[in-house]
């Protein structure tokens, strides 16, 4: 029974770890998003945390930072 369970743990720990190599490889990090432009900041206060220079839309590739997180949400 021991050696039952051992032989499944290998074999699940092998492929876990085999299918984790392939997918580090397609994985791209990188400037991937459209360039689309955003709605002006709400507020004076948004847009100097934003580091936008004046109130009106802007890009991605205008927000002061080293990452930018963009969270999507959908309501149905």
């Amino acid at each position: 029974m021991f050696k039952t369970k051992g032989l499944v743990l290998t074999i699940l720990l092998f492929f876990m770890t085999a299918a984790g190599a392939f997918a580090a490889e397609k994985l791209k990090i990188g400037p991937n998003l459209p360039e689309f432009k955003f709605e002006k900041p709400p507020t004076a206060e948004v847009q100097s945390y934003l580091g936008l220079p004046n109130m009106e839309p802007f890009a991605l590739s205008q927000i002061q930072g080293k990452m930018v997180i963009i969270e999507i949400m959908s309501a149905l």
